[in-house]
């Protein structure tokens, strides 16, 4: 990390980084009811005439069972990588009932998980927060904002997924 870079996040401060990324978490949990994504195939007929599916699936409400289910199929590897750590593999198995357009053939849907949410309410945070783009949406600072995601990634990654699991479960569940 450069001095430059350093100074811009000492500006905000990399622990009021660190602090609001549990209230993100919160705001979320709090705010969404989690769903699970079942494998459907819907048929339709497409702009030519021709009859075709859509495998994007649905969301139903999670039961009790199907989130013990989820906590006790977590993978417990060792690992400290975002992508593999059982706090991801947990917020990307919770769905919302929410999805967005994929524009791609067959797989037209894309349901949002608490993985999503929150990564988004954060990039909003940090777009608000720190000058990564100029006037005209061009990247200024990619250094800078490669380094927020680093912390963001590290906060995440070392998130107890024992809380994280039962603060959901005492919300939805209790």
């Amino acid at each position: 990390m450069t001095v430059e870079i350093e100074n811009k996040i000492n500006e905000i401060g990399a622990n009021k980084i660190k602090s609001i990324i549990p209230s993100i978490i919160t705001e979320v949990i709090e705010n969404n009811t989690p769903y699970i994504w079942i494998s459907t195939e819907e048929k339709f007929v497409n702009l030519y005439g021709k009859l075709s599916s859509d495998f994007s699936g649905e969301v139903r409400r999670m039961s009790i069972q199907e989130y013990k289910h989820i906590i006790n199929d977590l993978k417990v590897n060792g690992k400290k990588d975002w992508e593999e750590s059982e706090v991801t593999q947990l917020l990307s198995s919770l769905n919302i009932n929410r999805w967005v357009p994929t524009y791609t053939s067959n797989n037209g849907k894309n349901w949002l998980s608490y993985k999503d949410l929150i990564y988004d309410e954060f990039s909003a945070w940090k777009y608000d927060n720190f000058p990564l783009y100029d006037h005209e949406k061009e990247e200024v600072d990619e250094e800078l904002e490669l380094e927020i995601d680093s912390i963001y990634e590290n906060v995440m990654v070392n998130l107890s997924v024992e809380l994280l699991s039962k603060k959901i479960e005492k919300k939805f569940y209790k």
